[in-house]
């Protein structure tokens, strides 16, 4: 079955009075179910997608949906999975913080379906063979071994 999780980040809640003691309340908890049925109706649609901050975890979700990521090229700014992309075969990299760089980088990159296209397999791929369940048990495995 699936889980549904309160998330720890900020959260909001308006409380309204009504009649017999009882209350009505508004919260900014997120729904994950639905959250990643918007992501996906998005991500089916994309053939990009540009990062221009801190890259992690959305790496790998792109990824998974097989859409290529343009980001910038320090890897100090990033987190760990900044070191899944590979230039030009399932992502590209612009100079950080250089505007200009990124747009040259869409404009060059915005004409190329076919390539997008077989970058979109490189993606998929890679989440297949390294970001599954099984070989991340194996890696927790390997770490827990070695404590």
């Amino acid at each position: 079955g699936s889980q549904e999780h309160f998330y720890l980040e900020g959260q909001v809640a308006f409380v309204v009075p009504k009649e017999d003691d009882n209350f009505l309340v508004y919260s900014s908890t997120q729904h994950p179910s639905e959250t990643q049925q918007l992501i996906a109706k998005i991500f089916n649609q994309s053939l990009l997608m540009i990062y221009p901050g801190a890259i992690g975890l959305a790496l790998i979700h792109s990824f998974a949906y097989g859409v290529p990521v343009i980001t910038h090229n320090n890897n100090l700014n990033h987190g760990p999975e900044f070191a899944a992309i590979k230039e030009n075969v399932n992502g590209f990299l612009y100079d950080e913080d250089d505007i200009n760089s990124l747009k040259l980088l869409i404009q060059k990159t915005i004409v190329k379906d076919k390539e997008l296209l077989e970058m979109s397999d490189e993606c998929i791929n890679l989440v297949n063979q390294t970001f599954n369940i099984e070989d991340m048990r194996k890696r927790f495995l390997d770490i827990m071994d070695r404590l």
